[in-house]
């Protein structure tokens, strides 16, 4: 017919088998090397979260999945138990009591303070040292070592000055970081102005130097 191009049976056999060969060609590729914008074979976005795995994680808490990126995730935990991204659990450091086997610490004082740290109770005369993970025997100034161990420390690293106040468990003066005096915190408001830090460093002098003797 004019203006009408028929295919016979044989070229219709043809374009469908290259129609088929395309698809498994497309398929393959989103398989192999991941899911382009353009895959007609992927969902258009993929989230770890649904369905939601941590109400199937062993001490994990249901519903508080957030994604990080396309297929990692973190849960949170139960108290005790700390989120181990590479292994995608809730992990409770202090499960096997590794201050039994650590000398001069005592046994079942353990408390965690990350999925990969802890800390122990020491007996007299020795206080924790959370870079060796042992107790170690006191000497010397040990409210002088707290105070430099802590202006060691960011101002938001919790990890890093929850190991200085246990390592400085044995230091006779009264620190209370969180209540300094009044007259001292106005004494740091100029460096507070410059930064987080500078107010962390001053705030750790002004409790040293106006509660320990």
């Amino acid at each position: 017919m004019d203006g009408f191009s028929l295919l016979v049976p044989s070229e219709r056999r043809s374009s469908s088998r290259i129609a088929l060969l395309l698809g498994i060609v497309l398929t393959i590729l989103c398989f192999g090397i991941g899911c382009g914008d353009f895959c007609l074979f992927c969902d258009e976005e993929q989230n770890p979260c649904d369905p939601d795995p941590c109400a199937n994680k062993e001490n994990a808490t249901a519903g508080t999945c957030t994604a990080v990126g396309d297929s990692d995730y973190t849960c949170d935990c139960e108290s005790g138990y700390f989120w181990q991204g590479d292994d995608e659990e809730c992990v409770d450091p202090c499960i096997d009591d590794p201050c039994a086997e650590i000398t001069n610490a005592a046994e079942e004082s353990c408390t965690g303070v990350d999925a990969d740290e802890f800390t122990c109770e020491c007996d007299d005369g020795y206080s924790w040292d959370a870079q060796e993970n042992e107790c170690k025997e006191v000497s010397g100034d040990v409210c002088g070592d707290l105070k430099t161990c802590l202006k060691g420390c960011d101002a938001v690293d919790l990890v890093c000055q929850s190991g200085c106040l246990a390592a400085g468990s044995a230091c006779d003066c009264d620190i209370d970081l969180y209540n300094p005096p009044f007259a001292c915190g106005i004494s740091c408001q100029s460096q507070c102005d410059l930064g987080p830090q500078d107010c962390w460093e001053c705030g750790v002098d002004c409790v040293f130097d106006t509660r320990c003797p």
